[in-house]
């Protein structure tokens, strides 16, 4: 009957072993887009402007870091931030600047046209 007792101690003593806190910041892996911004450095609005659809994002803002959706809400892996910073910084091609259109003159149209 002894052996028994000590067994349910030891069940008793593993259960109350204290657990991972999800508010302890060393074991957090999704964060939202202001707590990016803040370890990123960059504008938390350029975060979340990069989450617009390809087709309608501007050229001057990056793809999205990589994150999961819930619903409608975007949490990005805290983990991968850092790398995700890295391509921006070393991979991002060169855009060339974007050149103005000018518009013939009506006089420009008659003499060429």
């Amino acid at each position: 009957m002894g052996d028994d007792h000590d067994r349910d101690k030891g069940w008793l003593r593993r259960s109350v072993e204290p657990a991972i806190s999800p508010f302890d910041p060393k074991h957090v892996y999704f964060v939202r887009v202001n707590e990016a911004a803040e370890i990123t450095g960059l504008p938390p609005s350029l975060i979340r402007k990069s989450f617009i659809a390809e087709a309608k994002r501007p050229r001057n803002v990056p793809a999205p870091p990589p994150h999961m959706r819930i619903g409608r809400a975007v949490y990005i892996i805290r983990d991968q931030l850092p790398a995700w910073l890295a391509t921006l910084v070393d991979g991002s091609p060169k855009s060339d600047p974007v050149q103005p259109k000018r518009r013939r003159t009506a006089t420009q149209a008659r003499v060429k046209g």
